[in-house]
């Protein structure tokens, strides 16, 4: 519910969004509140590559201590809604144009795909990251998906 009031009071403006979070949460909880913002956030840019990477982004304006919070929670969203048995191709483009939040970004989306999709797809999504992010993305998201 509280989700939901901080949405209507924002408009959908992500960086508002952000904003309110740091000035009305607790301390504690900035983190997590963050985090969670960022999910649903995410899943209104599943049709545009361009917005997407321009709201991960706006995850560099916080202070340094939330910046991951905020790209885990972003790419968590991409997951959850993305396009059934390919959750991982939007999230894995929109990740790698996140500058200095791509890794935190990519690790989320791997961690993300194990926990959600069988084996054969967590195999495809290390291949995609290998086509889009490089050998060394490849060789991480395939440690992450042989680890218990």
């Amino acid at each position: 519910n509280q989700m939901n009031i901080l949405l209507d009071r924002t408009v959908g403006n992500f960086e508002d969004a952000l904003q309110l979070i740091i000035k009305t949460s607790e301390k504690d909880f900035t983190g997590i509140a963050i985090n969670a913002a960022a999910s649903p956030f995410a899943s209104r840019n599943l049709k545009d590559i361009r917005l997407a990477s321009d709201n991960l982004n706006r995850c560099l304006a916080l202070p340094e201590q939330y910046k991951k919070h905020c790209s885990s929670g972003f790419a968590a969203g991409l997951i959850e809604t993305g396009k059934p048995g390919e959750e991982y191709v939007f999230a894995i483009d929109v990740c790698v144009t996140g500058k200095e939040l791509a890794q935190s970004c990519l690790l989320t989306t791997y961690e993300h795909t194990k926990k959600r999709l069988d084996k054969e797809t967590q195999s495809k999504a290390c291949k995609y990251a290998l086509s889009v992010a490089g050998k060394q993305e490849e060789e991480i998201c395939n440690k992450i998906m042989s680890s218990k």
